[in-house]
């Protein structure tokens, strides 16, 4: 008989209900969105492209498979709780909150439009083409992101998908439930600096002052007052390091980011630390000041793009690279990045880049072996990275400053390859032949 499970949203827990709107290759509702290009409006038809997309952001009472080691099984949302979602989910200003496949955060994307169907008949979801029941939610997104948009008229994205918290209305506890969460992040994040220390990998506490002042005028408001219903042991962990200037490893910085770009909406409801936990918990994880040092941080480290925001909101294209047969002019990695891109020997590997090859490779087999039925090794992420240096005395990008950055984004770039059975970049294919056999891109296939 297979089990299905009601998810619901625990309003007196914080973090419960949606934070963002992934755009995805394939929702799991099912229902792909269509790029509204010509808009018939009652004046004036305008013809220019919009790019606004319009999908289903969740479906009531459709049953969604998940699978876990234990079991295979069915999640679904009562129409009571689709609106309970998407009020919240505006309530809560998450409007520009969206990520690409659940993985990056991604700039230049807006929620515009959000509705509930009502009317089967005369709803605007029907006018162009769709044929969802009573109760589902509606969003139309504006894409000021030029890869997102590129990606779905090439046919790549199709869809939305929700993330969020929420919980299983079953006889387990919802505190359990939310408990076992919060216990499984922290042991991830302790792990993590465990293998730092193990590898000797770089950790960081160069954040500025108004960082670290910031968490500790938390502790002195928490100190008077508690923490009351607000905050997870991460949040009250992640005070204590920065008011003490710790190091911070960079999954935890990228943790940091990740965290106050998804709650900044919360500083338009809560303005103080009475009004509700938002304002609190913000400051907790180094506020508006840990937000400019994290991004900085993570620019500098290579670890995420310096994208730059143009005068209409959108994402500026990146100064493109020369010819891949054009003799970099300045070849900053000149002994170290040897070689060029088509070898898997000839630049050399430095331990310490090795060591975070290993950490990348027990990451991503932890998460995704068992499920694509392959992984990826030391040994096949090093010649990627090989490759890397040998290319950047080629061509790169003018914002990459050093070889070993170049090589991370192209092994990071690999692995998205491996993980999603396609290209992010559908121009990447010089690295096929070190694929699993078992992809179905391999060129050993």
């Amino acid at each position: 008989m297979e089990r299905v499970i009601e998810l619901i949203i625990d309003e007196e827990n914080e973090i419960s209900g949606i934070e963002a709107i992934s755009v995805v290759e394939n929702p799991a509702i099912e229902e792909d969105f269509i790029a509204l290009k010509k808009l018939s409006v009652e004046l004036a038809e305008v013809d220019a492209e919009k790019r606004i997309l319009m999908g289903a952001a969740l479906i009531p009472d459709k049953k969604i498979l998940r699978r876990s080691e234990d079991e295979d099984y069915y999640i679904y949302f009562s129409q009571e709780t689709v609106r309970k979602a998407a009020e919240l989910f505006l309530m809560r200003g998450r409007q520009n909150n969206s990520t690409l496949e659940h993985n990056e955060i991604l700039q230049g994307m807006s929620v515009v439009e959000s509705w509930i169907v009502e009317d089967l008949k005369h709803d605007k979801s029907k006018k162009y083409g769709f044929d969802v029941p009573v109760g589902t939610w509606m969003v139309s997104m504006k894409v000021n992101n030029d890869d997102v948009w590129q990606s779905v008229k090439a046919g790549d994205l199709k869809g939305f998908s929700i993330e969020g918290f929420f919980a299983d209305n079953t006889e387990r506890p919802k505190e359990q439930i939310k408990e076992e969460v919060e216990a499984e992040e922290l042991l991830s994040e302790i792990y993590d600096e465990l293998e730092a220390a193990e590898y000797n990998l770089s950790t960081y506490n160069d954040y500025p002052r108004g960082v670290y002042e910031t968490a500790r005028k938390v502790l002195r408001w928490v100190d008077n007052n508690g923490w009351g219903s607000c905050g997870t042991p991460i949040g009250k962990r992640r005070a204590s390091q920065l008011a003490s200037r710790s190091r911070l490893t960079v999954t935890t910085i990228k943790r940091m980011r990740s965290y106050l770009l998804r709650h900044k909406g919360d500083l338009q409801y809560s303005t103080s630390y009475e009004d509700g936990c938002g304002k609190l918990m913000y400051d907790a994880w180094g506020g508006s000041a840990g937000l400019r040092w994290a991004e900085s941080k993570l620019k500098e480290l290579g670890e995420i793009e310096a994208a730059e925001i143009g005068p209409k909101g959108g994402v500026k294209g990146s100064p493109k690279a020369p010819a891949s047969d054009t003799p970099n002019k300045n070849p900053k990695g000149k002994g170290t990045a040897k070689g060029d891109a088509s070898g898997k020997t000839g630049a050399k590997v430095s331990e310490k880049d090795r060591a975070a090859l290993k950490k990348k490779a027990d990451e991503f087999n932890d998460r995704y072996k068992e499920k694509l039925g392959y992984g990826v090794t030391v040994g096949m992420l090093a010649s990627v990275f090989q490759r890397g240096l040998g290319a950047f005395n080629t061509s790169h990008s003018p914002k990459v400053k050093s070889a070993s950055q170049w090589a991370h984004a192209r092994v990071n770039a690999f692995m998205y390859l491996v993980k999603n059975g396609r290209p992010e970049n559908s121009k990447y294919t010089t690295d096929y032949d070190l694929l699993p056999s078992k992809h179905p891109k391999s060129t050993d296939a």
